[in-house]
């Protein structure tokens, strides 16, 4: 009786082992990507920025903001220069359209040098013609204002 007793209980563990084997069902696995950029779940864009940013070795720290450094004579030459040239283009307006006169009577020529620049003017009978020279590069500009 001892070994149809080993029989049954060996014949039960087998059982107990192999038909649940038989009722497990599997499934199909699946893959899914986890950046989102490919399709996967959204919520871990931050996480994975958060995980790139500790490991960027390469950032740049932020430098403190440093006042651009002028030089007073420089800027008060510049501004000089602004108003000089300002008043000669009001002057030759008034000529064009006014009854002031820019040139003196006896002289159809003017010559000005501001700052770096050559200003001639010269009038004729139907116009006023201005040639600005910047004597640092030599570039040339010339401007003619017609009498009306």
């Amino acid at each position: 009786m001892r070994k149809s007793a080993r029989y049954i209980l060996g014949a039960v563990v087998f059982a107990g082992l192999v038909v649940p084997g038989g009722l497990a069902t599997a499934s199909e696995l699946v893959w899914v990507p986890i950046n989102p950029s490919f399709g996967g779940y959204a919520g871990n864009a931050s996480w994975l920025m958060a995980s790139a940013q500790i490991q960027n070795q390469h950032v740049k720290k932020a430098e403190p903001y440093k006042a651009p450094v002028s030089d007073p004579v420089k800027d008060f030459e510049t501004r000089l220069n602004s108003q000089l040239l300002y008043q000669l283009a009001s002057k030759l307006v008034n000529e064009a359209f006014g009854e002031n006169s820019l040139l003196p009577t006896d002289q159809s020529e003017a010559h000005y040098s501001v700052g770096s620049f050559k200003v001639d003017v010269a009038t004729d009978l139907s116009k006023i013609s201005v040639t600005l020279t910047d004597t640092t590069t030599g570039n040339t500009t010339t401007v003619e204002i017609p009498y009306y």
